[in-house]
């Protein structure tokens, strides 16, 4: 019992055992504790990885559409190469609906990732549910866009593709986890 009769003495506050104070929430004057509110790294991290995640896919579909004519001129001759027994208007057809369904995906989710990643920095916990089926979405769609796509939208949707994968692991570390359960 002396170290807390000298704690007392000189002032200082001791955490209380079961972690759930931080010593720097502790007044300066040794008073009573008070609540950390401060955002951790690792959730104010991945918000921002949430946001620049979106911001690579946009750039890959606008890189995909500067060369849109090209990469539909590919996915024919990719078709014709498999021996498919269409005319060449079908094949036209079927590229464009390919690529422009895979860019449409990609858009949609990016701004979904943004909506999602707004809400996350509000603590609702649902979100990070929602965010996780995101990017479970967002890599089905990255290993089709990779088939589809050429040099900087494949690269802008590969670096997308890591992004989703580093913020989902952020916002589920033990620091993001107890940032939610402390919402007000």
């Amino acid at each position: 019992m002396p170290a807390q009769e000298e704690s007392s003495q000189s002032g200082g506050a001791t955490p209380p055992p079961d972690g759930t104070l931080f010593p720097s929430s502790f007044g300066e004057d040794g008073g009573e504790p008070v609540e950390n509110t401060s955002v951790p790294v690792v959730a104010l991290a991945s918000f921002w990885v949430w946001i620049g995640s979106a911001v690579a896919g946009f750039a890959g579909t606008a890189y995909a559409l500067t060369d849109y004519g090209d990469l539909t001129n590919r996915l024919e001759g990719i078709a014709r190469e498999q021996q498919l027994t269409a005319t060449p208007e079908q094949l036209e057809t079927a590229a464009q609906a390919l690529l422009l369904g895979t860019l449409g995906a990609v858009l949609v989710l990016g701004v979904a990732q943004l909506a999602l990643a707004g809400v996350l920095w509000t603590r609702r916990n649902w979100a990070r549910g929602v965010l996780a089926g995101t990017a479970v979405l967002t890599l089905v769609v990255f290993v089709v866009a990779q088939e589809l796509m050429t040099g900087s939208a494949r690269l802008c949707l590969l670096l997308q593709a890591l992004l989703v994968i580093v913020a989902s692991i952020l916002m589920l570390l033990p620091p993001s986890n107890a940032w939610f359960r402390r919402r007000a």
